[in-house]
């Protein structure tokens, strides 16, 4: 049987259990190392894809907005033409007919403009249906 010398200057057994122990110890740092960098970047990674997210959101957001302005510039056009035309037909007739084809058209303009104006309650259009496909 071999027998170690334990001492204060250490062994052959004191030199084997400190390189031993080192070698846990650095493994162990190194897996704690790795482990951390595998959460920072899994942490990067969930913060890239919330920005993403986020701006995705926000452009969707901006394209809404943009095409309830075009929407209502459109609806500001059409009734100003609507009115144009009333004015117009004012001066020249002195009057338009009640229930006649030109009061049914500038009512029915006026609820184009009104169906396209985001600002305005309006009842459906069969515009606003799906057209029915093909027997």
């Amino acid at each position: 049987m071999v027998r170690y010398k334990s001492s204060q200057t250490g062994g052959p057994f004191e030199l084997l259990c400190h390189w031993a122990d080192e070698g846990c110890n650095g493994s162990s740092a190194s897996r704690l190392k790795r482990e951390r960098e595998a959460r920072e970047r899994e942490e990067r990674q969930k913060k890239a894809e919330e920005r993403a997210r986020l701006r995705r959101d926000e452009e969707q957001h901006l394209n809404v907005l943009e095409g309830q302005v075009a929407n209502w510039h459109k609806s500001q056009i059409i009734r100003q033409f609507v009115d144009a035309v009333r004015e117009s037909v004012l001066k020249k007739n002195g009057s338009i007919e009640p229930d006649g084809e030109l009061d049914k058209w500038i009512s029915w303009a006026i609820q184009q403009a009104d169906r396209f104006d985001p600002l305005v309650k309006s009842p459906p259009s069969i515009l606003d249906e799906p057209e029915p496909s093909e027997w």
